[in-house]
């Protein structure tokens, strides 16, 4: 959360909180606005942090927190982060933790208790790596009480607007490290800096991925006219390398431009070099090759290939070509949130979102394939058929070697990998982000069904729903084979079909030698059936182990819990 307005009040007055108590738990916040309390217990993030305790162990923290508004308190207790720590009852087990914080604002109050970071904090109370700077001249980081903080007197473009400096491997002066790499900066999924064309966004200071779509800013696609101009590009006339008749003689996709112009002639109905098939399947037959690693961060991304135009206009243009990521990242692909109150047609150009939005095998001679390619540090959003490589894949495709760290929210046929996919085989990919949606949510893939395969894929990311929701896959159709997957995660949720590997399988023991290791009491299946496959569920520190099946010859032995997986 973050709050960029000013706030003022009497006592107990913070950025984001102005009290909180009782084994409550802050993280990844922060507030740029200006804090004015006439009282006391004023804080930049937090102004009264409590732990009150009672029966029981009481623990109440702040985490990855940040300030860079100015702080101004009339009495005692100011901190740039947290105006006052304290276990009011004096209880040995209600304990706070301050850790991985920072402040860059001006903090000013009257009295002793005034800090940089923290205004006072009470024996109880646990600061650890948390700094301060900028416009903050104080020379005490925490005013009175106890723990310390670290002053940075260097300018703060070299520090806290570096994301070098988030690094769980930056240290300090003296050798120390800047962080507790417990709480460790996550740039992959949490956090990222302005993209280029948002000069001065949060005056350079770190935001919550994607949270600068809220602020008013003109949302601006690689493909717009405003982005080629800037870029000092014209794709009316834009060349790749390479003839893309073959694999040893492909397109080459060596830079964000390329990958942009490959976007932009398919949504502008503009085949390169002519390049496509009955109107419809664009790039059929030809070849791509990714050179290096790509960060699309600067501009929102037009998904290559599209069933609907972002107004909502029905249109079918597809790639149906062979994409070859030559085993490196695409960071950056951020597409926009869906706003609230649109019709049907409206919420239609909010669909098929992914590094593909729709992949489509032209005929069984002319496949089309995803490869050896790393979606990170992205935020995939929209309205239905989402997945951070493709939305949706439809008849002859084949998708290997992929895998997925970014972030994939949507409504239904959500997936870590793919939305929906019709009638094509996914092997050897992986997910490690969160995926969120409404109905039919997977780790891997959303929904699939006519005759698919999905083989060695595994997750080890958060998958959150309602309906229909699976660590592998939300929704198993007829004739489908799940083979040699596993999931490893500590959150599946979900309302109604909730399963390890599937939320809904409507075949019988096409789900075979899979495994799960899960921190939820769920079932390995939320409907349908499976034979070999073996799971463990560890919930409040009890470890229960299943089995189905009889043949587990190709799984090994997991040594520390004598658990077959593969």
């Amino acid at each position: 959360c973050y709050n960029t307005g000013s706030v003022t009040g009497g006592r107990d007055v913070g950025g984001v909180v102005g009290y909180i108590i009782n084994a409550s738990i802050i993280t990844n916040c922060y507030n740029t606005g200006s804090v004015t309390g006439s009282g006391v217990q004023v804080g930049g993030v937090v102004g009264y942090l409590s732990s009150a305790g009672g029966a029981g162990v009481f623990i109440t923290t702040i985490n990855n927190c940040y300030n860079t508004g100015s702080v101004t308190g009339s009495g005692v207790q100011v901190g740039g982060v947290v105006g006052y720590a304290s276990s009011p009852f004096n209880d040995p087990d209600a304990l706070i933790f301050i850790n991985n914080c920072y402040n860059t604002g001006a903090v000013t109050g009257s009295g002793k208790s005034v800090g940089g970071v923290v205004g006072d904090a009470d024996v109880y109370s646990t600061i650890k790596n948390t700094y301060y700077g900028g416009e903050c001249t104080l020379t005490t980081g925490i005013g009175s009480g106890e723990g310390t903080a670290t002053k940075i007197d260097a300018q703060v473009e070299d520090w806290a607007k570096n994301i070098d400096w988030y690094s769980n491997s930056a240290t300090n002066e003296d050798g120390s490290l800047v962080w507790d790499s417990a709480y460790s900066w996550d740039f992959d999924t949490v956090w990222e800096f302005g993209r280029p064309h948002f000069a001065n966004f949060n005056n350079n200071y770190p935001v919550l991925q994607g949270m600068w779509s809220t602020n008013g800013t003109e949302v601006i696609y690689w493909t717009d006219t405003e982005a080629q101009t800037t870029l000092g590009v014209d794709f009316t006339n834009y060349t790749l390398s390479g003839s893309g008749n073959s694999v040893d003689d492909p397109y080459l996709i060596q830079s964000e431009i390329d990958l942009a112009f490959l976007s932009w002639t398919i949504y502008n109905n503009k085949a390169y070099n002519g390049n496509v098939t009955s109107s419809r399947y664009f790039y059929s037959g030809k070849y791509f090759k990714q050179t290096k690693n790509l960060d699309m961060s600067a501009y929102y991304w037009q998904p290559i290939g599209i069933l609907y135009l972002r107004d909502g206009t029905s249109t079918s243009r597809y790639f149906s070509g062979n994409y070859d990521g030559g085993g490196f990242t695409i960071s950056g692909l951020y597409t926009p949130a869906m706003p609230e109150g649109l019709t049907t047609t409206q919420q239609r150009g909010y669909s098929y979102q992914g590094l593909f939005g729709y992949v489509y095998g032209y005929s069984s001679s002319k496949t089309a394939n995803i490869s050896n390619i790393g979606v990170a540090k992205s935020v995939i959003r929209g309205y239905t058929y989402l997945g951070a490589l493709v939305g949706w894949v439809d008849y002859n495709v084949t998708i290997t070697n992929c895998y997925n760290t970014g972030s994939v929210i949507g409504n239904n046929y959500v997936g870590g990998i793919v939305g929906l996919s019709n009638a094509s085989d996914i092997r050897n990919c992986h997910n490690a982000g969160v995926v969120t949606g409404s109905d039919y949510v997977g780790g891997i893939i959303g929904y699939i069904y006519n005759p698919s395969l999905l083989e060695n894929c595994y997750n080890t990311g958060s998958v959150i729903g309602s309906n229909d929701v699976g660590g592998i896959v939300g929704y198993a159709g007829s004739n489908t084979a799940i083979t040699a997957c596993g999931v490893e995660t500590e959150q599946i949720f979900g309302n109604n079909n909730v399963g390890i590997i599937t939320g809904f399988n409507s075949s019988s023991y096409f789900i075979t030698n899979c495994y799960g290791i899960v921190g939820v009491d769920i079932g390995f299946v939320g409907s349908g059936d499976y034979d070999n496959c073996v799971w463990i569920t560890n919930v409040d520190g009890n470890q229960n182990k299943f089995y189905k099946g009889s043949d587990f010859s190709a799984f090994a032995w997991f040594n520390q819990n004598s658990c077959p997986i593969p």
